[in-house]
Order: C-alpha cells, then sequence, then structure tokens
C-alpha cells in the first residue's frame, strides 16, 4: 500500500503541468490585511472564505487587484496603499501595471529590481526571490534584571521552475532572552514555543535554529500540491481551536481541491510524540531520535451563499509504539475521502479521531463573524446528563470583527471567546495527544480554559499602524506545578486522561484557578517594504498572585511588565500568547 501511494504521487507529479504559485508566509497581521480587503471589497482569495492558511500568492494578488478598482470608489483612503503592498509582496504575480512592483533605482541590475527583493532573476524557465531575514530586539521586564533582546539572522528563498514546480526556503539562526512568564512556560515544558530543537544560552537565553520549505504544483488548474516542512493554520480568528501556529514546524503533505462551491483540503504530516525522554533536547547529548506520530486531517468548506462559507472537518492523530525508534504511519489514513472515525473503529480504536465544525459569514462588507467546534468525545446521554462527565470533551469559538468601525475607515475591531472542556485534546499517550513537539496543535492554553480577546488596529497613516490587545483568561492547573503531584485536572495535554481526578463534575477552570490579564500595546512603522520598526509594551497579570515554580524548584510570580524596541525585515512579529 505504501509503494503505491508513493508510485501514485510520482505519477501525478510527472503529469503536472498547469501553472502553480507559491504560499504568503503566515502571520496575523499580514492575514488581517488580506482578510480586511475581502470583507470590504467582497472579492475573496480564490472566490472562497474558507479559512485555511497559508493562502497562494497568485491569489491574494488577484484578490487585491480585483479590489482595488471598487475600494477606490469607496474613497478608503488606505486601501490603495495596503493593497499595493499586497501585490508587491508577490511581484512575480502582479497582472497588467509593473508599477507597484519595480523599484525607482535602475542602476542595481538585479539588486532591489522590484520593491520587495534584494535579488531578483526572472526569465521564461526560472524566476527566483532572495531576501535577508533580520530582527534585533532589545527590552526590559520588570520581572528580571537582565536585559531582553532576540538576535534573528537569516535568507528567504522562493523559486518557481518552468511555472510547473514552485520552491520555498526560509532558514534563520535566534539568539534570545524572553520574559520571565514565558520563561517560566519553556522551562516546564522544556520547549520554546513554536520552535522545535534548541540551546541554553548561558542559563537565561535560549539559541535554536529554524528551517522551513516546501515544494509545491498544480495537479489540474483546480487541484495544487504542497509538500514540506511548515505550519498550517485553520481558521478566521486569531486563535484556532482545530490547527493553529502554536507548535513547532512539522513535515507534510497537502492537497487542496477547490470546484464550484467547494474547497476541500487533506493534510497527512509526521509529529513528534514526548521529548522528555530524551536527554539531548536542550543539547547535553546527541544520537537519540525523537519519537514519531502522524495527523491525517481533512477539511470540506463550501460557499453556501456568496457571504456564508461552512466547513466540516475531521483529523486523527496516531503513533505506533512508544520508543524513540519511531513508529509507522497507516497507510489506510492516506484515503482521502473515507470517514477516520470508521477506519479507527476497523483497526480497534487505538486513535485519538476528531470531528467538528466551522463558518465564516460576511455582513453587509463591513462585518465579519466567525465560529469553530472541536468534538473530541462525548456520550449522548452523558451530554444531557447535567454531571459534567469528564470525556464531554470539546472545544468552542466565537468571533467577530468589525472594519471600517463606525465609519472609521482606518480603524478595525475585533472580539473573541474560546474554551475547552478539561481533558479535551488528551489520549491514553501524548502519542495520541494533539500536540506536537510538546507543544498544543490547537490554542496554547491546552484545555480547561476560557479566554476572552479584544484588539483594536488603527492606521492613522500609511506607513503607521497601531494594534491595541486585551487578553482576558481563566485557567484551571494542576497543583504538581507547586507541590510535584501526580494530579490531572485536565489542563495539561501531556497528561493521559486515565490519571484524571474524577469520572463527574469536571468544568472549565478547576484545580488549581488562574485569572490572568494581558493588555499590549504595539506601534510599527514600516520604513521600506517588510522593513519595520516596533515599539512593543506588554503587561500581564495574575489576580490571584499565583506562584509557580520551573523544573529547579525556582519560585517565581509569572506577572511581567515588558517594555521592547524591534527592527525586523522579512519576519513577522514573534506573538507570545501566553
Amino acid at each position: 500500500m505504501k509503494n503505491f501511494y508513493l508510485f501514485l504521487f510520482l505519477f501525478l507529479v510527472s503529469f503536472a503541468t498547469n501553472a502553480q504559485s507559491l504560499y504568503v508566509p503566515y502571520n496575523p497581521e499580514t492575514y488581517h490585511l488580506i482578510q480586511r480587503y475581502e470583507v470590504l471589497g467582497g472579492v475573496s482569495v480564490n472566490n472562497t472564505t474558507n479559512g485555511i492558511r497559508p493562502y497562494t500568492r497568485k491569489g491574494v494578488v488577484q484578490m487585491a487587484q480585483g479590489n482595488m478598482p471598487m475600494l477606490s470608489r469607496k474613497f478608503i483612503p488606505e486601501a490603495d496603499f495596503n493593497l499595493e503592498y499586497l501585490v508587491t509582496d508577490s511581484p512575480e504575480q502582479s497582472l497588467g501595471s509593473s508599477v507597484y512592483t519595480e523599484s525607482r533605482y535602475k542602476f542595481t541590475g538585479p539588486i532591489y529590481r522590484t520593491k520587495n527583493d534584494l535579488f531578483t532573476h526572472s526569465d521564461s524557465v526560472f524566476d527566483l526571490h532572495i531576501n535577508p531575514v533580520l530582527l534585533l530586539s532589545t527590552g526590559k521586564d520588570s520581572e528580571t534584571s537582565s536585559r531582553l533582546y532576540q538576535n534573528t539572522r537569516g535568507v528567504e528563498l522562493r523559486a518557481t521552475i518552468d511555472n510547473k514546480v514552485g520552491l520555498y526556503t526560509y532558514l534563520t539562526t535566534t539568539q534570545m532572552q524572553i520574559p520571565e512568564y514565558i520563561r517560566m512556560y519553556t522551562e516546564m515544558n522544556e520547549t520554546v514555543q513554536g520552535e522545535g530543537f534548541w540551546k541554553s544560552l548561558n542559563g537565561k537565553g535560549y539559541d535554536f535554529f529554524t528551517a522551513r520549505g516546501y515544494l509545491t504544483f498544480a495537479l489540474t488548474k483546480h487541484i495544487d500540491v504542497q509538500a514540506g516542512h511548515d505550519k498550517i493554520f485553520v481558521g478566521q480568528g486569531y486563535r484556532s481551536m482545530i490547527l493553529s501556529d502554536n507548535a513547532n514546524n512539522y513535515n507534510f503533505l497537502r492537497v487542496n481541491t477547490n470546484i464550484w462551491k467547494l474547497n476541500y483540503t487533506n493534510i497527512y504530516a509526521q509529529l513528534k510524540a514526548n521529548t522528555f525522554a530524551n536527554p539531548n533536547l536542550n543539547g547535553s547529548l546527541a544520537g537519540v531520535r525523537y519519537p514519531d506520530k502522524y495527523m491525517a486531517f481533512h477539511h470540506l468548506g463550501m460557499q453556501v451563499t456568496k457571504n456564508l462559507n461552512i466547513g466540516l472537518f475531521e483529523s486523527v492523530i496516531f503513533g505506533r509504539g512508544d520508543s524513540a525508534s519511531g513508529g509507522t504511519f497507516d497507510w489506510a489514513y492516506m484515503n482521502p475521502l473515507i470517514f477516520y472515525r470508521a477506519m479507527e473503529s476497523n483497526m480497534g480504536s487505538p486513535d485519538n479521531a476528531s470531528i467538528g465544525a466551522d463558518f465564516s459569514w460576511r455582513i453587509k462588507n463591513r462585518v465579519l463573524v466567525y465560529g469553530q467546534f472541536f468534538l473530541d468525545e462525548y456520550l449522548h446521554k452523558e451530554v444531557w446528563g447535567g454531571k459534567d462527565w469528564w470525556a464531554n470533551k470539546w472545544a468552542t469559538q466565537i468571533g467577530a470583527k468589525y472594519f471600517a468601525a463606525f465609519g472609521i475607515s482606518r480603524l478595525d475591531l475585533q472580539a473573541e471567546y474560546n474554551s475547552a472542556r478539561p481533558y479535551t485534546y488528551t489520549h491514553l499517550n501524548n502519542q495520541n495527544a494533539y500536540i506536537h513537539y510538546n507543544q498544543p496543535l490547537a490554542h496554547p492554553y491546552g484545555a480547561n480554559f476560557r479566554e476572552f480577546i479584544g484588539i483594536a488596529r488603527y492606521q492613522p497613516l500609511n506607513r503607521l499602524f497601531i494594534v491595541a490587545k486585551l487578553f482576558v483568561a481563566e485557567r484551571g492547573l494542576d497543583f504538581d506545578l507547586l507541590n510535584n503531584t501526580t494530579t490531572n485536572y485536565g489542563s495539561n495535554l501531556l497528561k493521559p486522561y486515565n490519571t484524571r481526578e474524577s469520572e463527574y463534575g469536571n468544568i472549565i477552570g478547576q484545580g488549581y484557578n488562574n485569572i490572568i490579564m494581558t493588555r499590549a500595546l504595539t506601534v510599527s512603522y514600516m520604513f521600506k517594504h517588510n522593513w519595520w520598526l516596533d515599539l512593543n509594551w506588554v503587561v500581564r497579570e495574575i489576580s490571584s498572585g499565583v506562584f509557580t515554580a520551573d523544573r529547579t524548584g525556582e519560585f517565581k510570580l509569572r506577572n511581567g511588565n515588558v517594555l521592547s524596541f524591534t527592527l525586523r525585515a522579512n519576519i513577522g512579529r514573534r506573538e507570545d500568547a501566553l
């Protein structure tokens, strides 16, 4: 079966004859702009509001250029600048005039020939774009006397061959010292949020290498394939309760089919299970393989009306064996159409199958209402029994975005509510839990929480962006953060659900209850295309003043008052959303 699918894959690749497109790297602020003009202009990327990201560069450029005339007539003053930014970011996909993409400096040859790229080469066979990646940051946290910093350097490369095969590479190396409340998370979970292998730096900082890359090609006009090492985000919100960019990059194959009113996505991914058992996680030893686990995922979105999209999804997480030698992939899950729950039942129900739904609804080209529902496990009689059974495991999201709020064309508002019942996403072992590299695949809080998010974005000048965020969360944590017991109240996805404290009476916030309030203000100025200056201020408070301990037993308040200044090029802001 494995050889059959490999042969089929190579066979289809050999007949790929259609023009393809690379993807716009995912970061929340760029995709907010994309979403903003999808709603205000009424023209969507790939003619669907399906929220599986990243989007193709071709689709984003077509959306931007399609919306330019209409939005100009609406007299939205910043629209021309922002839409030109999206087109300039992908000059190889620009249609018609090159005024948005050509550099004003004609004497530089291939250097900054376009406004976006440091080096460009383009002919009938080969199209190449190379850019530096840079992030230099310095700051201060009230909870530590040490200076905060981040030093990231690297390169980003994208290219197409014969306009049929695309390739993308992103390589950076980073040294950083982070705020105390994030360091506590890192020490307790032995993982840097969103990253993989790391090394300790002077006992206070972290040193790690980030690599992303993929190949992409179009099988037909309506079917495209992406294979590589990266992340995928599902949803229209700030968070995702289905699949987010919170965890480390992973190897995957993604097949996207866009026909009629349907958008169908299949994802097959190789993940990593518990790395605690491997002492080389922080670089102290070498030669131990991290145990493998796998994910199969498919999502069907339907554009019910021009403004309403409804999606259904199904996923399964599975591993075979607990040794560090790795496991095997169940090739039965490669079937792109069958229900995973039926397949999993036929194999004796050893795996973690989940289902759910999402929707997005545009109202009068001004408001976007969206939501998600993730169903991990339930029993009908227990749902309505009123006893809060432990295996009634689900997560929800509901949110709304108001663009050009109250007639102020440069102001956008967002409100979002997320929650996950205790033990959601967990399983009998972390090979089947909804985690990768010790990090949740969905919300960074794991489970047993509820959260409200409020975001205001204002663009007073074309190149100046102001973002204010408010996070208020209630979390139920385990007592073992303090006394090293084996309690499991359903927040930590690394713990098996058969160590639960109680069969009934399980409610959100149970265990060690914390109310966390985080306020953040960011002022960003783009002085050259994708070159930014950021001023960032974060205030984080725990109302109960709860103490927690890292792995060394050191007790600290997890509050924080952090001020930082950043220069960055061709890289998004690091979103520390804990």
